[in-house]
């Protein structure tokens, strides 16, 4: 009887040209397309559909699709309320409920360095649009 062969660990190229095929269909609008290579990643480098390294795009895709509100609400009920707070406040940025501006200034005082950075860009993007400054 022959043996299974073992799945192998993708090599650092590998996983980042899935990545890019990834993004590339994000980019194209092609979200069915991103989101079966997310899964293929995701299975390639033996991380579930809820690891943190994963939910961010599955959020992300959902967003392109108008889905905010369900990938809210999916957070809610299998993390909690408190749980990727970053990831709410593009939701519910992308929803247009108020609430993001305050949770986004939180993180920007309170988060790790890079949530810090990336609601402080969030919010001055934000402020700049409101005030009719272009880019």
């Amino acid at each position: 009887m022959s043996e299974s062969p073992q799945p192998t660990t993708p090599t650092r190229e590998q996983v980042i040209a899935g990545l890019q095929a990834m993004m590339d269909a994000i980019v194209a609008d092609e979200l069915d397309l991103a989101g079966h290579e997310l899964e293929s990643l995701a299975a390639r480098t033996g991380r579930s559909m809820d690891h943190p390294d994963v939910l961010y795009f599955r959020v992300l895709i959902a967003i392109q699709r108008g889905q905010s509100l369900e990938a809210l609400q999916y957070l809610t009920n299998e993390f909690g309320e408190d749980a990727h707070p970053e990831l709410r406040v593009l939701c519910l940025y992308s929803i247009q409920d108020p609430l993001w501006e305050g949770l986004a200034q939180a993180l920007s005082e309170t988060g790790d360095a890079s949530t810090r950075q990336a609601m402080t860009l969030m919010l001055e993007r934000y402020r700049e649009v409101m005030a009719g400054v272009p880019h």
